[in-house]
């Protein structure tokens, strides 16, 4: 849903570690509401210190250019600050593919 807001899953580990790795996948067609909830959640990721990198799993075919600009310049806000290593899938089309090149 459009008010949907970013979340964190527990996958393996301690639970209350202060190192974590976020994985953020964008899937599907980059638009709203979907371009707002990643931006939400690369927010989130850039202010937990506790994150110290990413994994960035891209399945898309693209979309608009102007939400793959807005993901483009937060990516490269974030990679400022911590490590980001990314999966392209083969439905990676040139605005999903821009993403990357933050």
């Amino acid at each position: 849903a459009a008010g949907e807001k970013p979340y964190e899953k527990f996958h393996s580990g301690d639970l209350i570690s202060n190192d974590k790795i976020a994985r953020l996948e964008i899937s599907g067609v980059i638009m709203p509401p979907y371009s707002e909830r990643w931006l939400k959640a690369l927010k989130k990721i850039s202010e937990d210190d506790a994150v110290k990198g990413v994994v960035l799993i891209i399945d898309s075919p693209g979309g608009l250019v102007a939400d793959s600009h807005q993901i483009y310049h937060r990516l490269q806000k974030l990679a400022e600050k911590k490590p980001i290593v990314v999966s392209m899938s083969e439905w990676s089309a040139p605005s999903s593919q821009l993403t990357i090149v933050a």
